[in-house]
């Protein structure tokens, strides 16, 4: 499949946005139908973005408001099955690789360079994984894109000679937007300051780029206004997973998150990005001589730097820095074209497609062969449960007219309230500990329920524990679920009476 696209690139290079398209197109297409077809069951992030789109607001206790924007947009349309909740993700990843088109066209003025580095984005593994999941990284990466593409818009024009109000508003709504899915976007926010203030400090001089600034601002506002209302729980939430306060200097997590960085960029244009940035190192004078690569660069390396430095100093995890590689898989792939590097593209796409045939497929080779996945494959294992979980619970709630559904996990919690979503629960979240340590606990405490009946559902609480926090309370059959051969799963049952408190 690489040689064809390799081979279609070059057909195409007369039209090559409508080759893009098509190409684009039949990614997408192949993606959204081993989706439907394999249909792995939400995890249990998804389905608290879900939740959160039943409830709009501008902002959730652990992300900024737009993953639960855009999913309320895609199952209004589309109803609220699977496919509609990870449509906002599957689709963003193909419109940035058509904005990383148009911005390496404009930086290089060439299409075939341009044409290679938005497929090349397109089918990295880090998108081929995510494009199966809700996320609000894949908002992040749209709007890093749309911001790349603005600032090479600017870069490209003389300050006075040309530069448009339209590519500074642009700049300034993809920061907004890009904040409003994930505060990551200030990195890129200060990336662009720093490159502005080096590279264009005459631009600054103008009205533009702090009209830039201050859209960017009122877009973010009405989030900060929310957070400002609650304690600022979000950036509160973002500062303890940072885990900053624990012991600093860890080699371990920081040699793991480089080694899983060939893994999320692709071993060969991992490889390249070091080749890349060692020649630069070590010829300072052709750094200095080409403005397209430092714009690029300063686009992404702050990112990715940040990352490194948080591995090493507490712990990442491996997606955390994916949004750096839109503006450097542009700068890694001119690199190896202006080479001729012919083979280790089309060698590195042959090993992108076939890590997400891989991901797409393995289940389904798997289950015709008659053979059950070891359990270190088994990627929907811990997802399989829920939705006959979710089928049981709904039965319960149905029988129990006016009960709340209670839970003492926010995985059972976001789980249930989408696999039982038929039966319309209310929920609550039992928190004897009194932390507020995820949406449900900020907003859906057991204490603030107005309810008076209650289904109780728990994987880890006792009678003897719950006994005491309610007027009656009385054991149900457990919901058993045989997951594989070697795992099943057990969630204890109580039907409860007036909450006595805590």
């Amino acid at each position: 499949m690489a040689g064809l696209l390799a081979a279609g690139i070059e057909r195409l290079r007369a039209a090559p946005l409508r080759g893009l398209l098509v190409l684009l197109a039949a990614l997408t297409a192949w993606r959204f139908a081993a989706l439907a077809l394999a249909a792995p069951p939400l995890y249990f992030d998804e389905a608290q973005y879900w939740f959160w789109a039943q409830d709009l607001d501008w902002g959730y206790y652990s992300k900024p408001p737009l993953i639960a924007w855009a999913i309320a947009a895609s199952t209004a349309l589309f109803g609220d099955g699977m496919l509609a909740v990870r449509l906002p993700t599957l689709l963003c990843y193909p419109v940035a690789a058509l904005l990383i088109f148009h911005a390496t066209l404009r930086l290089y003025g060439e299409a075939r360079t341009a044409l290679v580095a938005a497929l090349a984005y397109a089918t990295l593994p880090t998108v081929s994984f995510y494009s199966w999941a809700a996320t609000t990284d894949a908002l992040l990466i749209l709007c890093w894109a749309l911001g790349t593409y603005a600032l090479v818009r600017i870069q490209q024009r003389s300050v006075g000679d040309g530069e448009r109000w339209r590519d500074w508003l642009l700049l300034g709504a993809a920061a907004g937007f890009g904040a409003l899915a994930k505060y990551a976007m200030l990195v890129f926010g200060a990336s662009a300051a720093a490159f502005l203030l080096l590279e264009r400090r005459t631009a600054l001089r103008t009205a533009k780029p702090w009209a830039a600034v201050v859209l960017a601002a009122l877009i973010m506002l009405p989030n900060l206004l929310w957070n400002a209302r609650l304690d600022f729980p979000t950036l509160r939430h973002t500062a303890e997973i940072s885990h900053l306060d624990d012991e600093l200097m860890h080699f371990g997590p920081l040699l793991e998150f480089l080694a899983s960085q060939f893994l999320v960029f692709g071993p060969i244009l991992m490889a390249s990005l070091v080749a890349l940035l060692w020649g630069l190192f070590a010829d300072r004078s052709r750094a200095a001589t080409d403005p397209r690569t430092r714009l690029l660069l300063w686009l992404g390396l702050p990112m990715l730097g940040l990352i490194v430095a948080q591995a090493f100093l507490a712990r990442a995890f491996a997606n955390w820095a994916q949004a750096a590689y839109v503006p450097l898989a542009i700068a890694v792939v001119a690199w190896l074209v202006a080479r001729e590097r012919w083979t280790l593209l089309k060698l590195s796409f042959a090993l992108h497609l076939g890590f997400a045939a891989f991901v797409y497929h393995h289940g389904q080779a798997l289950t015709l062969a008659g053979v059950q996945a070891p359990r270190a494959l088994d990627l929907t294992v811990r997802m399989r449960p829920w939705p006959p979980a979710g089928a049981a619970v709904a039965e319960l709630l149905r029988a129990r007219p006016g009960a709340a559904l209670v839970a003492d996990e926010r995985e059972l919690l976001s789980e249930l309230a989408y696999y039982a979503r038929d039966a319309q629960p209310v929920l609550a979240a039992y928190n004897p500990e009194r932390v507020v340590s995820d949406h449900y606990r900020l907003l859906y405490d057991l204490s603030k329920s107005d309810r008076t009946r209650f289904l109780i559902v728990t994987r880890k609480l006792t009678r003897a524990e719950l006994a005491p926090r309610f007027e009656r309370l009385t054991e149900l059959a457990p919901i058993r679920i045989a997951v594989r051969s070697d795992r099943s799963v057990e969630l204890r049952v109580f039907e409860a009476e007036r909450f006595l408190g805590y």
